[in-house]
């Protein structure tokens, strides 16, 4: 197949939505949920963003770990009730 050929002759399929890397909980890492909320918003979210939002009291839902794990985490179902929560309706007044 050389450059500048038709497209439909390629054997990708674009997904509508990437698959993220979860555990098999449904878990996302920081680094993760940045990356999702960055395709979703379609804006730059950086995992610092959310460490903000975190000591704000503001963002999606997040999880810690017990006693003396120190990983935070975030479920996809809640990033994406957190953005339909804030989302602005433009028709709105």
């Amino acid at each position: 197949m050389t450059l500048g050929s038709d497209s439909s002759d390629l054997p990708i399929q674009i997904e509508p939505e990437p698959r993220w890397m979860m555990s098999a909980y449904g878990e996302m890492d920081e680094t993760v949920a940045a990356l999702y909320l960055t395709y979703r918003m379609r804006n730059r979210v950086k995992p610092r963003t959310l460490r903000y939002w975190r000591v704000e009291g503001q963002g999606p839902t997040y999880h810690k770990g017990q006693e003396h794990d120190r990983r935070i985490w975030y479920r996809k179902e809640e990033i994406d009730a957190w953005l339909e929560d804030t989302a602005i309706d433009p028709l709105a007044a």
